[in-house]
């Protein structure tokens, strides 16, 4: 006997879209803010280059996957529950590691960088509760 795994799989509603382009376009968005002005926000920020760096690139790899997702399931109008869910634990997992990281950075970084990196994690662990 052949057993099939399926998808659980929802319409891909104007909602799950506008997540989905925020995510996205807010991503792609800080990575490349901070890649191309990491030498300009250094001084402001109180944090290294190396370590701006780290950031802007884990923000523009997660929105530029987050896109791939938009454009995928808006090719195939249904979203799955699994990797919307995938997505919002992605959410929250560095909403953790921001807040880490201005704990990590609190003595050298300004209130411009920790202030950054606290509203990182509010912003994307407010995506994963309204992903969810």
């Amino acid at each position: 006997m052949h057993t099939q795994l399926k998808l659980i799989t929802m319409p891909f509603s104007r909602y799950a879209q506008l997540l989905l382009c925020t995510d996205s376009s807010a991503g792609i968005l800080v990575g490349i803010t901070l890649l191309a002005g990491q030498s300009w926000l250094e001084p402001w920020y109180g944090l290294s280059d190396p370590f701006l760096t780290l950031i802007g690139l884990t923000n523009l790899v997660y929105g530029l996957a987050s896109g791939a997702l938009l454009l995928w399931t808006s090719h195939a109008r249904r979203l799955s529950r699994k990797a919307l869910r995938s997505l919002a634990l992605a959410n929250r997992t560095w909403g953790l590691v921001a807040c880490a990281l201005c704990i990590y950075t609190w003595s050298e970084a300004t209130w411009l960088g920790s202030g950054h990196l606290l509203l990182e994690a509010v912003f994307v662990c407010a995506l994963a509760q309204l992903e969810l």
